[in-house]
């Protein structure tokens, strides 16, 4: 259970199956919040705890198995940006791959 939430590195199926899974739960989130039902601070929480697993747990280990340059890793920190960056871990062949 501890390598499923955890990973140490990710291929690209895995990568796409768990990302996709995490888009869909903050859709969830945001629909619960906008039917009224949950105040702002506590989605707030909740979209802050998934976006830092999703940089620690998700991305970092499948940079970890890319040929994508270190400095790539900025990319996390600006909202968009976030989501292009995961859409290129998805596309980017493992190291192993080559």
């Amino acid at each position: 259970m501890k390598a499923f939430l955890f990973p140490q590195r990710l291929g690209r199926i895995a990568y796409m199956k768990v990302i996709l899974i995490i888009w869909f739960s903050e859709y969830i989130l945001f629909q619960v919040y906008k039917s009224g039902s949950v105040p702002l601070w506590c989605v707030g929480s909740i979209a802050l705890i998934i976006y830092l697993y999703t940089v620690f747990y998700i991305i970092a280990p499948r940079h970890r198995t890319t040929n994508l340059p270190s400095y790539y890793k900025i990319a996390v920190l600006i909202p968009m940006a976030c989501v292009l960056y995961s859409i290129l871990l998805m596309i980017e062949p493992d190291r192993t791959d080559q």
